[in-house]
């Protein structure tokens, strides 16, 4: 199978791009070709050797609001281009892709091509405040009724997004395929990483965070609840890696709760890097709050931390239940106020010998749940059914 996905990522700024970069190369491997199609504000060109994926920068004016308009400009023509030079059996699409993918899918029509369209959803709108976000929703929106009318198929993130667009369309939920983020099993294996020695881990109580840096990701409450757990547990250390459009706050905001001494905040790191900075830490900790878009969503931090044998401290939301409810490595926070993750850490360091035992013997169990190899296998049987 060929697919020509439509991912509108840049490979070089964005900090997501481990979902496109892991599902490609899981394709690859599975004996799949991909020309996978990008976005580019940069003369600085994406190297990485995938097998079976070609890489295809789209270069696009780095200022708003001509970055999207002159990404989807290029892509009306180009679109058409790749469709009648790779002859591909699927087109991926990014929702904001698909009213400039019509051109592309009537020659595939005029052509007679056996062509499938897919647009594939990995979030949902949830903000409508600013002429950006209302301008997006719109388009998702569209793209949405475009996909119903014109394309052949759908897919989401996740069950529960699935359930949601069934209802909202009365659609059968079978007619919306699922493929969740995943895990790279040969990248983030403990195995590679040698342990921390028993001086240092009895010196120090790591918990982690990497990812992207805003508000709505329970950050700024997290670090507030370092103040409460430093003093107890002195040798407490909460690491946090990323960026973000929140980082300049939430360094202002360690600065004045003066949480310097027990609080890293280290910017971003390169992705082949995370598993080391994982195998490094006691408990990786993804506080997202009870919102919409978190709710749906797949927590891919959470499969990263469990493949590299780490006992997770996570939120009480679908999400999470819907992968970890039953896992004995996991902690359930109460709620993601700053008094109840600072329980929640404090639980997880009086637990920390046994979380540490059940993190390495469920670690089997990630990478048969977990792979990108099952979630590739997913998305290639729903495009075969349709």
């Amino acid at each position: 199978m060929h697919i020509l996905w439509l991912a509108q990522k840049d490979l070089i700024r964005d900090l997501d791009i481990s979902t496109w970069i892991e599902m490609c190369r899981a394709l690859g491997n599975n004996g799949h070709r991909v020309t996978l199609v990008t976005l580019s504000t940069s003369r600085k060109k994406f190297e990485m050797d995938i097998p079976g994926v070609v890489v295809k920068e789209i270069r696009a004016i780095d200022r708003f609001p001509l970055l999207a308009l002159s990404f989807h400009i290029q892509l009306l023509w180009l679109a058409c281009y790749w469709l009648i030079k790779t002859s591909p059996d699927v087109v991926m699409c990014h929702p904001l892709t698909v009213p400039f993918t019509l051109p592309a899918k009537f020659l595939a029509k005029l052509l007679r091509r056996s062509c499938k369209f897919v647009v594939d959803l990995r979030t949902i709108p949830v903000r409508n405040q600013t002429i950006s976000e209302k301008i997006k929703n719109a388009i998702s929106d569209l793209a949405v009724w475009i996909a119903l009318q014109l394309f052949h198929g759908i897919t989401v993130v996740s069950y529960p997004l699935q359930q949601i667009f069934a209802q909202r369309y009365r659609l059968a939920p079978d007619r919306i395929g699922v493929w969740m983020a995943g895990v790279n099993l040969d990248l983030f294996q403990p195995e590679l990483y040698p342990p921390r020695s028993a001086a240092i881990q009895s010196s120090q109580y790591i918990i982690l965070y990497h990812g992207a840096i805003a508000h709505n990701r329970g950050l700024f409450e997290t670090v507030s609840a370092m103040a409460t757990v430093n003093e107890k547990l002195p040798q407490a250390r909460l690491v946090i890696i990323g960026q973000g459009l929140a980082y300049g706050k939430l360094a202002a905001w360690i600065d004045e709760l003066n949480l310097g001494h027990c609080v890293q905040l280290r910017g971003k790191v390169d992705y082949q890097e995370i598993p080391e900075h994982i195998a490094r830490a006691d408990i990786g900790i993804v506080p997202l709050p009870d919102e919409l878009c978190w709710q749906v969503s797949t927590p891919l931090k959470l499969f990263e931390y469990l493949a590299m044998a780490k006992p997770v401290l996570v939120s009480p939301i679908d999400a999470h239940l819907a992968v970890v409810k039953d896992h004995p490595a996991a902690v359930f926070l109460q709620s993601t106020s700053p008094q109840h993750i600072a329980e929640g850490i404090l639980t997880a360091y009086h637990r920390r010998e046994q979380l540490a035992r059940y993190a390495a013997e469920n670690r089997q169990r990630a990478a048969e749940q977990f792979s990108w190899s099952h979630r590739a296998k997913q998305l290639v049987n729903y495009v075969a059914s349709l």
